[in-house]
């Protein structure tokens, strides 16, 4: 087992009892949104974007997440699928425009879209991937913000699969970016997130540990 140092602390991976263990969601190969063939042919209901019409696609692209979502609560499930679908479709429009554009931060940032439309359509796996490889094009354009967020992203897939190692991992992560960066806001909070980890896994000491240290910074 690993530590995460904290402040002076450390913080001890311990087994939480009420995570689930899912280890097959890494096992199918071929997953994600590297390979841009994969991305045209599934584009039909989606305006192809230029670079004055992207913030128009990604606003569209909005409007059906929230429609899918509004469907979804009335358990029309084909509707909301549909919604999920041509959302995904204007996502892949536009992250092979980056690409093609060389825009490094913008194809991270349609990466990320493109995972939580993965995520809207249930597919975990194809989620992770796209964070994953938009984390590295974050770090790539030295995006230290945008780094934080896709962290966060990830966190809360591995949450859903209930891998507490992976999740402890990248909350490493995060909270050495937050102190490299400065970002006392950013610190605080992921060290909040480690001590509410905790507090579930009803190791009230080490909940503890991290909450005082957000105080701390909060003073």
């Amino acid at each position: 087992p690993g530590t995460i140092a904290a402040g002076g602390d450390r913080l001890t991976r311990t087994s939480c009892p009420r995570a689930r263990r899912k280890r097959d969601y890494r096992e199918r190969a071929g997953l994600g949104c590297s390979s841009a063939s994969s991305l045209s042919s599934d584009s039909a209901s989606c305006r192809r974007p230029n670079p004055r019409r992207a913030r128009s696609v990604r606003a569209d692209d909005r409007s059906l997440v929230d429609i899918g979502r509004i469907y979804k609560n009335l358990g029309a499930e084909e509707q909301a699928l549909t919604c999920y679908q041509q959302a995904l479709a204007c996502h892949k429009q536009v992250l092979l425009q980056t690409r093609q554009e060389g825009n490094v931060r913008g194809e991270a940032r349609s990466l990320v879209d493109i995972g939580r439309a993965y995520g809207n359509l249930g597919e975990e796996e194809q989620e992770l991937t796209c964070y994953e490889q938009a984390l590295a094009l974050n770090r790539q354009a030295g995006d230290a913000d945008s780094e934080a967020e896709t962290l966060r992203d990830i966190i809360g897939v591995y949450r859903h699969f209930g891998d507490n190692e992976q999740m402890l991992t990248y909350y490493e992560e995060a909270l050495s970016l937050s102190r490299r960066v400065g970002n006392k806001g950013d610190e605080a909070s992921t060290l909040s997130r480690i001590g509410w980890f905790y507090y579930a896994c009803d190791d009230n000491e080490q909940a503890l540990t991290y909450f005082k240290q957000v105080l701390a910074l909060n003073r």
